[in-house]
């Protein structure tokens, strides 16, 4: 089980429509008001506001301090975000949200909880926004208390809270989708490729600072190498894949550690690749001077594609070759008998970030062949390859 709670403004609130209970408790003794958090799944997703009051007139919570509770249950294993706006109207009114409903005040003016964390209080709010985010398992409960101990009070404010599944689940290409986290740390994402290609996490945040991505065919055999991204993976390079139309995927996400709530976010696209190459060096495609060909590498076997050049008169050749695998892609050059020229490149993006390359290589009149491969197996995606 994990706590944590954020203090924020929020620029973007990812959060579902809860319904509310609004009629207090019947013995009038501060009994929890249940409110129903709907899953969360999909980021354009948006909340209704519960309007909330609490005056001299509610039932004590706690001695002299009168105010309202709210019960949160976890329908599923998955993250649980409450949203309380800046708190209007009268001073000295306090909150706190924990996993009990059974609270109290020490004589040092902290709420003490019968949990051995920090205690949750904010008093005199003023114009913040305040977050609260906590994981668990299906049934877990968490309050959320607003309280004052004046003779004479009357506060307002809006509540909003949402559920994020942990559940792994089938993502439709190009749709921006929301998850929680659990006591587990890894999750599953089944795609069907639409487009031979290869298959980008375009959109992807996680409240982890590093995340590990790899890939699974419809088996669940790894397929992949495994790769590490920080929280959003646009920065500086988008996580790629080689992927086949028709073929069903599983992304697997793995947290490095233990994550700290949510909501993560992730979208996938499936961009075509039109690849004319050779499997072969006697099955080379020719390609012209100055002319752009696009290919694609999928992942479980190493394998590369070939292309033939004619250079006209002996002068410095220019290849450029940009990158858009998972990690590693390597280009070779031959000359016509088929002997390896000493002009390997590697375009690493683990290497300063570095996604495509210009080599000069002084060619004698002739037929030259260029090799674009994976060196291992796991390493897959697409790629551009131009000479001039």
């Amino acid at each position: 089980m994990k706590r944590r709670i954020i203090t924020v403004t929020l620029t973007l609130l990812l959060i579902m429509t809860v319904v509310p209970v609004t009629a207090a408790a019947a013995d009038g003794n501060g009994q929890p008001i249940p409110v129903e958090v709907p899953e969360l799944i999909y980021q354009e997703q948006s909340p209704s506001i519960i309007p909330v009051e609490v005056t001299d007139q509610d039932p004590v919570v706690w001695e002299n301090y009168r105010g309202k509770i709210y019960e949160f249950t976890l329908p599923q294993a998955g993250t649980l975000v409450v949203k309380l706006s800046p708190i209007k109207g009268s001073s000295g009114t306090e909150m706190i949200f924990d996993q009990t409903k059974d609270f109290s005040k020490a004589n040092d003016g902290d709420w003490n909880t019968n949990r051995q964390s920090i205690s949750r209080i904010w008093s005199d709010l003023g114009d913040r926004e305040n977050e609260f985010s906590e994981s668990g398992q299906a049934g877990n409960k968490f309050y959320l208390a607003i309280v004052n101990d004046a003779d004479s009070f009357k506060s307002q404010a809006s509540l909003q809270a949402a559920f994020y599944p942990s559940a792994d689940r089938t993502l439709e290409l190009g749709k921006n989708y929301v998850f929680g986290d659990s006591s587990g740390i890894s999750h599953s994402f089944k795609f069907k490729a639409a487009k031979s290609g290869y298959v980008s996490v375009d959109s992807f945040y996680s409240t982890e600072s590093k995340t590990i991505f790899y890939l699974l065919d419809q088996n669940r055999k790894l397929i992949s190498g495994q790769y590490d991204r920080f929280h959003d993976v646009k920065y500086p390079y988008p996580m790629t894949f080689g992927v086949q139309k028709g073929k069903t995927y599983y992304l697997i996400v793995d947290f490095e550690h233990i994550p700290m709530g949510g909501p993560n976010r992730i979208r996938l696209v499936n961009s075509a690749v039109k690849e004319k190459s050779g499997i072969s060096r006697k099955k080379a495609v020719s390609v012209k001077k100055n002319k752009t060909v696009q290919g694609y590498i999928l992942p479980g076997k190493k394998t590369g594609d070939w292309y033939k050049v004619k250079v006209t008169k002996t002068r410095k050749v220019k290849f450029f070759v940009s990158n858009r695998f998972s990690d590693q892609c390597y280009f070779d050059i031959y000359n016509k008998k088929g002997k390896k020229l000493k002009t390997k490149q590697k375009i690493s993006k683990t290497d300063g970030s570095v996604r495509s390359k210009t080599k000069y290589v002084r060619l004698t009149k002739g037929t030259y062949y260029i090799k674009v491969y994976n060196k291992t197996k796991g390493d897959s995606g697409a790629y551009e390859l131009k000479w001039k």
